[in-house]
């Protein structure tokens, strides 16, 4: 999930439920 998770917007992780998780590392991997 990290892989791509650097192309893609947090928007994303709606579609995949972990949305919050984004939040927290979004300084790293989002």
């Amino acid at each position: 999930m990290g892989s791509f998770a650097v192309q893609s917007r947090p928007w994303y992780l709606l579609l995949d439920g972990s949305v919050e998780e984004c939040f927290l590392i979004e300084a790293e991997e989002c």
